[in-house]
């Protein structure tokens, strides 16, 4: 019989068939897994922070290559440090007043001049405190302390500006004026029992410097007196030669009379009143006397009136007295003020007997 435990040949594969086969299934499954299972999300990457950093440098190119919205915060931040010229113009003309125990003066912010200046303690012949102003004269000769340009004139013509009022305090009054081209200051600072104060003025345009002077002209003082134009003088004290100068109302008939110096004081009177400038230390200062045909009523003849400008600077500074001839305030003031008061041919009784 035959064996039937023995197999025939062929009918089993043997060992390293199966293995070959295995390792070529394995093979194929690898292979074929690529294709056909999800591929895992791939792990952090540590070269990001470098990606970041080179993203930052591009920005930054970017940023100074084109005008984009990030570069203009610091364009704007920097701003501060180089502002666009602001003007500084009121919107309608206005008046302003200021009072000292002495003083009653309304100023015009229009030319930043003064319409009146009453001296509230003295009386004109008509029983009314003192006014100093000629505002009869004014439409053709200017209010007092308006400018006059002798050289150069500015872009704006500043006696019909809108200047900005302010007061820093009670005794002091500032006009400015800034319309981008032009630019101008007036400071009054007065004292309260007193009748003197401080003034300052500046003018500039397009970035220059402008000489100027202040003006008050068409007459000034006691209007009420018997022949008022016949008393109204310009005034000066020449230092150098320690002299008193005048000028009466016809002397600059044939123009304005300018001269310069070292003036002690310089300015324009009448009998009993003067409104003068005491110029720092002595310094240099332009005088100018004018005559005015105006009248002293309204309608009234025209007949010339005493007027004077003075500065000569782009920043003219001084003290001003505006105020009675009274010996004792002019002393109070500065002694040289009394070489102001006239007293007459017999000057050497009157004076002591005084």
């Amino acid at each position: 019989m035959p064996d039937s435990s023995k197999k025939p040949a062929g009918s089993e594969m043997s060992m390293e068939t199966r293995l070959l086969l295995a390792f070529g299934l394995m093979g194929l499954v690898l292979f074929a897994s690529q294709y056909f299972l999800p591929k895992p999300a791939p792990p952090p990457q540590k070269k990001a922070e470098p990606v970041e950093v080179q993203v930052k440098v591009a920005g930054a190119e970017e940023q100074s290559a084109a005008p984009k919205a990030p570069a203009a915060a610091p364009a704007k931040a920097a701003a501060p440090a180089q502002p666009s010229p602001e003007r500084i113009v009121a919107e309608k003309e206005e008046t302003h007043i200021l009072e000292t125990s002495v003083y009653r003066i309304v100023f015009s912010n229009r030319g930043a001049v003064i319409r009146s200046w009453v001296l509230k303690k003295y009386r004109d012949s008509n029983g009314s405190p003192v006014e100093l102003v000629n505002a009869v004269a004014a439409p053709k000769a200017g209010w007092a302390y308006s400018y006059v340009f002798p050289r150069e004139k500015p872009a704006k013509d500043l006696n019909t500006a809108l200047f900005a009022v302010s007061q820093p305090d009670p005794l002091t009054v500032e006009f400015r004026y800034d319309d981008g081209a032009t630019r101008a200051l007036k400071r009054f600072r007065f004292e309260q029992d007193r009748y003197r104060g401080q003034f300052l003025s500046e003018v500039a345009s397009q970035g220059r410097p402008i000489e100027h002077h202040l003006a008050w002209r068409g007459g000034f003082g006691d209007r009420t007196v018997h022949n008022p134009t016949g008393v109204q003088k310009t005034v000066y004290y020449d230092a150098a030669k320690q002299k008193l100068v005048e000028e009466g109302v016809h002397s600059p008939d044939k123009g304005p009379i300018t001269t310069s110096g070292a003036f002690h004081f310089a300015g324009i009177e009448d009998t009993y009143f003067a409104a003068v400038a005491l110029p720092r230390g002595e310094s240099g200062i332009e005088f100018t006397a004018w005559s005015d045909p105006v009248a002293e009523t309204q309608g009234g003849e025209e007949k010339p009136h005493a007027g004077v400008s003075l500065g000569g600077r782009a920043l003219n500074e001084w003290t001003f007295f505006v105020g009675p001839k009274d010996t004792d305030i002019l002393r109070s003031t500065d002694r040289k003020l009394e070489t102001m008061i006239d007293w007459g041919w017999f000057w050497f009784i009157a004076k002591p007997l005084f």
